[in-house]
């Protein structure tokens, strides 16, 4: 029992239990018990959902059309298309490339950040630990 709470209604408590005999169980006890919880009925295990089955389908149509594209193109288009693919290869490694040089200022932002949120913090650290702050201001 917790020491801080202890009350008349606490200790009331204690002593019903303390006190109580031990009665001897019905002996329909468990029929019941039973009779009053309801048991609910266990959902029905899937191992895919309609979400899962519509996604997948999808992603199959989509890769199987990726594929099927160089097969039904007609035979004009086909310089056209190495083109395109040729231009988006291009942009990719372009990218790539740069990629580099936009993590590296992308962290460095993130530093000053961190080191401007630091700073801040260490001085109000510093502030609050001086009883005198008004002193402390003028100095600076």
């Amino acid at each position: 029992m917790d020491r801080i709470n202890e009350g008349k209604f606490d200790q009331m408590m204690e002593d019903a239990i303390r006190c109580e005999p031990l009665a001897e169980l019905p002996v329909d006890f468990s029929q019941l018990f039973l009779e009053q919880v309801k048991i609910e009925a266990k959902p029905k295990f899937q191992v895919l959902s309609w979400i899962d089955l519509i996604f997948s389908m999808v992603m199959t149509i989509s890769i199987g059309t990726a594929f099927l594209i160089p097969i039904f193109l007609p035979i004009q288009l086909t310089p056209m298309m190495q083109w395109i693919l040729q231009w988006g290869g291009y942009l990719l490694t372009k990218a790539v490339f740069n990629l580099p040089g936009i993590i590296i200022t992308f962290g460095a932002v993130l530093l000053a950040i961190g080191a401007l949120i630091v700073g801040g913090k260490g001085m109000q650290l510093f502030l609050k630990n001086f009883k005198e702050k008004r002193n402390v201001l003028s100095l600076l």
